[in-house]
């Protein structure tokens, strides 16, 4: 949904969510390179890096491994981010967020939202709200500046990180990335927005397997230690009452009577355990 109203889209290699890499910029003259071009009926460039929101009580919001975004606002014909309520920003001082964001941190329309970048921690008015045709972002935090504001925070003057482009009527994906490719250096592809998308989230799957990964060690492991603590306290219970035992089998009972006895209680003590 982040690359509605676009056909293709040119980034860098590894996108914008490395969890290694800073995203590839490209001069902002590319756009206006790509605008030139006989098929192509828009394009717009747009910023992206890390801007990490901080909370009412001074708290950063927590996003795990998915991305705390700060973006520059694309205007249409493209719909990634739409604004469902104030305005987008327009100056240097503003910022509109992603609704989920908001709502979880409690900022309204006209507070002041702390935000952290590469550079010192500043505060920006809050004068919009913006949704992923609907979408929700699932964590992640998206911090949305006005271009030469985006373009100041992340040192980014006269550059992008992604152009997305809209074809004129009739012309499809195909052939814009034909009239795109050889505008390009190595670093940077074209892509339709399907292929984008899928590339973004192979990379957000890739990091998420990390985590995922984690805990799954953890799991293996205090299973493996709560196997080795109830094996020690059965066998510990049963030496204990060998003589028990013993009796047992003296007055008549059969082994294997005996052995479904301590069958039965390890099944117990194993469910309450676990």
């Amino acid at each position: 949904d982040a690359n509605g109203g676009a056909e293709v889209v040119v980034s860098g290699r590894q996108g914008l969510y490395s969890a290694t890499n800073a995203a590839a910029t490209m001069p902002s003259a590319l756009v206006s390179r790509v605008r030139r071009l006989p098929g192509v009926g828009a394009a717009e460039g747009q910023i992206a890096d890390t801007a990490t929101v901080v909370g009412h009580d001074g708290r950063v919001l927590k996003t795990g491994s998915l991305p705390a975004l700060g973006v520059s606002y694309v205007s249409k014909p493209f719909t990634g981010t739409q604004v469902v309520r104030g305005a987008p920003p327009r100056g240097t001082g503003e910022v509109a967020l992603d609704q989920a964001t908001a709502t979880r941190a409690g900022y309204d329309i006209g507070e002041l939202v702390p935000i952290v970048t590469a550079q010192p921690v500043r505060k920006f008015r809050l004068v919009g709200i913006v949704n992923f045709a609907g979408a929700s972002t699932g964590g992640a935090t998206v911090a949305v500046f006005d271009a030469s504001t985006a373009a100041a925070l992340f040192d980014r003057q006269n550059q992008v990180n992604v152009i997305y482009i809209a074809g004129r009527k009739g012309v499809g994906p195909q052939q814009l990335e034909r009239e795109i490719r050889p505008l390009l250096g190595s670093g940077l592809t074209v892509r339709s927005k399907a292929s984008a998308a899928n590339a973004d989230f192979q990379q957000l799957a890739g990091q998420l397997h990390l985590l995922t990964g984690g805990l799954r060690a953890f799991g293996f492991i205090s299973l493996f230690v709560a196997a080795l603590l109830i094996f020690n306290a059965l066998s510990i219970t049963v030496a204990q009452r060998a003589r028990e035992l013993a009796q047992l089998r003296m007055l008549g009972a059969l082994r294997r009577q005996v052995l479904g006895a301590v069958m039965v209680e390890a099944l117990a003590v194993g469910a309450v355990s676990s």
